[in-house]
């Protein structure tokens, strides 16, 4: 026993928990083990929106449907999830655009950083048809107070359309 937590032992299940009973690392009798307090989130987009060329910073809410916020580290305000302590995170999200006519490249940004080289980023094309669903995943290291956020590109379209259809994820990895 350390101080500010327990553990708890009880027929080969492992729980530690702080002064205040909350489950911080878990271990049952078969293995698994699960971190209730890890920092995960899933945010969604919740409306369509008509955008022009440049860069743009997608928006999305963890109060929607199917969104959730581990650890209260999204801010649905700044469309932001900002690290609450050093370590690797991985990193998704998916957006769909309509009325594609240039490519498009798509980033999972690292304090607003546009530089592909440092981020997690895709390039897309002129789509085959009117629309493309732009995806991008990875693993990026983050120092306590770092934050992330989805910006997509468009060369050249003045008028093309997010769908209110895509997602942004994260969990820290350790």
């Amino acid at each position: 026993k350390s101080t500010g937590s327990v553990l708890y032992v009880k027929a080969n299940e492992y729980s530690f928990q702080d002064n205040s009973g909350n489950s911080r690392l878990d271990i049952n009798s078969s293995g698994n083990v699960t971190m209730p307090a890890q920092p995960v989130f899933k945010a969604q987009q919740s409306a369509a929106a008509t955008l022009g060329a440049g860069y743009t910073t997608m928006t999305f809410d963890d109060t929607v449907a199917q969104a959730f916020d581990i650890g209260g580290n999204f801010n649905n305000s700044t469309d932001r999830f900002t690290a609450p302590v050093a370590g690797s995170y991985q990193f998704n999200t998916s957006i769909r655009c309509d009325s594609m006519n240039a490519y498009f490249r798509i980033l999972i940004s690292k304090n607003g950083s546009t530089d592909p080289y440092t981020n997690l980023h895709a390039i897309y094309g002129v789509p085959s048809g009117n629309y493309e669903s732009l995806q991008v995943g990875g693993v990026l290291y983050l120092a306590a107070t770092d934050y992330v956020t989805v910006i997509v590109y468009a060369v050249s379209d003045t008028n093309w359309n997010s769908q209110g259809e895509g997602f942004f994820s994260g969990f820290l990895i350790g």
